[in-house]
């Protein structure tokens, strides 16, 4: 009993001895010094901590819907009052993939440390806004977040009212929304059929209409609605569901340590 304490006592030490070397051999590539003290390691993590509690609370997404709208002083403020948080100098740079370039969009607070630490977090910048499901009892609507500029699939399914007679026709009509109900102008392309116009001649028929939604590079980041509407001698249904528009970047804190 006491032998395998012992081995396990031994195992442990070296498991820990281990870690803290990978641990200062990672925190000395982020610092000018090599020497890396107790200090430069709190400050690491908990700048490591303030990076994603900031991400989980949106204020980094928010920040970058500013600047798409170009409310640059509006960013720039919500960025400044998320560093007054941090009992440390430090400066924030916000980077977007663009085109497959990771581009710098903002910089606050900039500095010229002595010395200091960068923490980086890999960012997919997007605003959850409860825009929520409504659905319609002879329609299905499906579609994906994407990033812009993209083609999105979106699929509307529709369905034989069991509670009419034959035949039914209709037309199915489709349109986005952002959050805030503004009619957006994204191409909405209907690929699978030759017009949304249907006809049912049996009881339980369905006809699934295939778009594609094409997202414009500019799209501001957020929650937005797709709507289909049908009408029809039998038909008079609205429905919609909400997907998202995002966006890739990294978030950069530099810290200074001296």
């Amino acid at each position: 009993m006491n032998k395998k304490a012992i081995i396990f006592t031994i195992d442990a030490l070296v498991a820990f001895s281990i870690f803290i070397a990978v641990i200062v051999a990672v925190y000395s590539l982020l610092t000018p010094d090599p020497q890396v003290s107790v200090q430069d390691s709190t400050i690491y993590m908990n700048s490591e901590n303030f990076l994603r509690a900031s991400d989980k609370a949106e204020n980094l997404s928010q920040a970058f819907e500013q600047l798409q709208l170009n409310n640059i002083p509006q960013a720039e403020a919500i960025v400044q009052e998320m560093l007054g948080e941090l009992p440390y100098p430090a400066e924030m740079r916000l980077n977007v993939y663009d085109g497959g370039n990771l581009v710098n969009s903002l910089t606050v607070n900039e500095h010229d440390f002595e010395t200091s630490i960068v923490v980086r977090k890999f960012l997919v910048l997007t605003l959850t806004e409860n825009l929520g499901i409504l659905p319609a009892p002879w329609m299905n609507i499906n579609i994906q977040s994407s990033q812009a500029p993209a083609s999105v699939p979106l699929s509307v399914i529709v369905m034989a009212n069991q509670e009419e007679g034959l035949p039914q026709q209709g037309t199915v009509v489709t349109n986005i929304y952002s959050s805030g109900g503004q009619l957006e102008g994204w191409p909405i392309i209907l690929w699978n059929y030759p017009t949304p116009e249907f006809l049912f001649t049996t009881q339980g028929e369905s006809k699934t209409f295939e778009y594609n939604v094409i997202l414009p590079p500019d799209a501001v980041i957020g929650e937005y609605n797709i709507s289909a509407s049908v009408s029809g001698p039998t038909y008079n249904q609205f429905a919609y569901k909400s997907f998202n528009v995002i966006r890739y970047g990294i978030a950069e804190l530099e810290v200074g340590t001296s």
